[in-house]
């Protein structure tokens, strides 16, 4: 009797890559993953009184790098206190110069108002005259006129409900008031003990996760960092450039102007445009009139030719490297999400998704190990390049480095150097 042939079947690996994970880091995950919950609960629930430990968050992003530069030479609680005078002495220094400047414009522009109240009733009544001389039937007028109205009722509801929501805030305002003065407290300890909170982080992980899970919140904390350091500095500049092109033109107010120019260019590609509306709407009432509209809008688009040929290439670096078409999607689903807040974050937290999957797919689909894998996302490449390479060894040599380990750099430097048996025993 003849034998049938054996066929050999292909032996595929598992789509979901199995962990090996011991009873014990098991229940750890177990008890960290409940914990997190009730975490995210808690800050859902209390989201209205978090503002200012967010805006403490974005300062703790920008003082870390000197907090560790000066920690150096100095115990790193000095190097703190020393980084928080600096602060407080630049923004009282900003505060007093910018405060005056911006007060007296305001009482101007408030002293103003009627005769622009009257300038706009006059423009309403040559409109209204042009309106009715038209050519047009009753027909097409009256439909013309029911969309007026619809949308005057739109905006009137839309009003009202904004006086409703500034009334809420305004009842909520202490809670806010209240985290102002712990902020200073909170962002100390931070600061201070962020060694210990991320070794205590990295006790909780499974050994065979952690790099990975080190790598994954490097690129979270490169593409933040970079993200809101360049934002930052991208309005201050486009702020003070502003200023001074509406002060060369004799823009009325120039100075607010240039605030609300720097305040809306932390928005992503709409923000400009949303900047320039105030601007435009006073040079109107402006006596030169369409002269002086033309006037301020040079200005912006100086500015902003400025900025997307010189300034966006040199301070932000593209850190992000996201395509405008889908920034613009971004923008929509952040707005749509979480409002401002969602509008402000959506590209960050779009390039973090990117990467994060990127990461995730070259490990596990592609076989990529942590470094080459983390190398090979978008806002890494610039590292993994013969520049970023060389830059990388010279901060090795030249640095003292911290007994304590105090950023992901470091921790992972130390995960590369454990030896692989160690790694491989979870």
């Amino acid at each position: 009797m003849a034998t049938q042939p054996q066929i050999e079947v292909e032996q595929r690996e598992p789509l979901i890559p199995k962990f090996r994970v011991t009873r014990q880091e098991r229940n750890r995950l177990i008890l960290v993953g409940l914990a997190a919950v009730v975490i995210l609960w808690l800050l859902v629930n209390s989201w209205d009184g978090l503002g200012p430990f967010i805006i403490a968050l974005v300062l703790g992003y920008l003082m870390l790098p000197l907090v560790d530069l000066i920690a150096r030479f100095v115990p790193r609680a000095v190097a703190i206190l020393l980084v928080y005078l600096v602060f407080i002495g630049a923004v009282w220094a900003l505060v007093s110069w910018l405060f005056p400047l911006i007060g007296s414009q305001v009482k101007e522009l408030s002293n103003d108002v009627p005769t622009y109240q009257k300038q706009f009733d006059q423009w309403l009544a040559q409109a209204t005259d042009w309106y009715n001389h038209l050519p047009i039937s009753d027909d097409v007028r009256r439909s013309i006129e029911n969309s007026i109205n619809n949308s005057l009722n739109a905006i009137g509801s839309g009003a009202q409900s904004a006086l409703v929501g500034a009334v809420t805030a305004i009842s909520k305002a202490m809670g806010f008031i209240v985290g102002l003065f712990i902020v200073p407290f909170w962002l100390f300890y931070v600061l201070k003990d962020k060694s210990r909170g991320m070794s205590a982080f990295n006790n909780m992980l499974p050994r065979s996760w952690r790099n990975d899970v080190w790598r994954i919140l490097r690129i979270i904390n490169g593409v933040f960092s970079q993200y809101i350091r360049g934002q930052l500095i991208l309005a201050l500049v486009v702020g003070l450039a502003s200023t001074i092109g509406m002060f060369i033109v004799g823009a009325p107010f120039p100075v607010i102007l240039g605030v609300i120019s720097g305040i809306t260019e932390i928005v992503p590609i709409v923000g400009p445009i949303l900047g320039a509306i105030p601007g435009l709407a006073l040079a109107a009432f402006h006596p030169e009139g369409w002269v002086m509209v033309v006037k301020v809008l040079a200005v912006y688009l100086i500015v902003q030719q400025l900025e997307n040929n010189l300034l966006v290439p040199k301070i932000q670096g593209d850190s992000v490297k996201v395509h405008p078409a889908l920034i613009m999607v971004a923008l929509v689903v952040g707005s749509q999400v979480g409002g401002l807040f969602g509008l402000i974050v959506a590209v960050p937290v779009a390039a973090i998704l990117r990467d994060t999957y990127l990461y995730l797919y070259r490990r596990f689909a592609e076989n990529y190990s942590p470094r080459d894998a983390e190398a090979s996302v978008p806002s890494r490449q610039d590292e993994s390049s013969e520049p970023g390479k060389k830059k990388e060894r010279h901060r090795l040599e030249q640095e003292e480095r911290i007994p304590d380990v105090q950023s992901a750099d470091e921790m992972i430097e130390s995960l590369d150097a454990e030896p692989l048996d160690t790694a491989s025993k979870s």
